[in-house]
């Protein structure tokens, strides 16, 4: 007999949600000395806790009748350059549950080798301004020399935006500052996609 949908979808939630839940307490325990990680892990396990207990009101859950969906094959593609394996985890699990196909970096170096390759093809790069091994103005100098320019999103811990007046830079889309929330980052690729990146929309579930 074939599961109830919605049930499925129920304990597939659920399950999710305790990852969640789990990964935030894993941070707040071993990242006390960092202010903007213990808020946003309190956030992300305030909102998970309150998810899986609406979870719990609609009914029992029960296992999945068939195997997970394959992982998407022609989502937009996302480069993130993040040093903080904490952030950079948390950006490619944001992106990936909302349908992109993430790569993750942690220092300049590497995001330019990649980006003068050409392959994979980026729709999208995500760039933390302040990085190891070449910082975030020496990767976009190096992405101006690309045949192929993904859109650019910039990420900063200040809050002031770096001043680019005047730079032969390729343009940075959007910028977001430390702490940001699931939406605004969610939103800001969207809004790169749409103002010059690839071009190829989320795809759907």
């Amino acid at each position: 007999m074939s599961t109830d949908p919605t049930r499925a979808a129920v304990h597939d939630l659920r399950n999710l949600l305790t990852a969640i839940l789990g990964f935030a307490d894993l941070i707040e325990r071993r990242r006390r000395d960092d202010e903007w990680l213990v808020k946003t892990a309190g956030r992300i396990r305030d909102a998970a806790m309150r998810a899986r207990d609406a979870t719990g009101r609609i009914g029992p859950s029960a296992p999945p009748a068939e195997a997970p969906s394959a992982p998407c094959t022609d989502c937009p593609r996302v480069l993130v350059v993040e040093d903080d394996v904490v952030v950079r985890t948390l950006i490619r699990e944001i992106l990936e549950l909302s349908r992109y196909e993430v790569h993750d970096v942690s220092d300049g170096g590497t995001a330019v080798q990649q980006l003068r390759a050409g392959v994979p093809r980026y729709d999208v790069l995500i760039l933390d301004w302040h990085l190891p091994s070449g910082t975030g103005l020496e990767v976009l100098e190096a992405l101006a020399q690309c045949e192929r320019l993904p859109a650019v999103v910039g990420i900063s811990g200040m809050e002031a935006r770096p001043d680019l007046t005047g730079l032969n830079l390729p343009p940075v889309s959007a910028w977001l500052c430390k702490p940001f929330h699931t939406e605004d980052l969610v939103d800001a690729v969207r809004s790169a996609l749409a103002r010059g990146g690839g071009g190829r929309p989320p795809a759907q579930a």
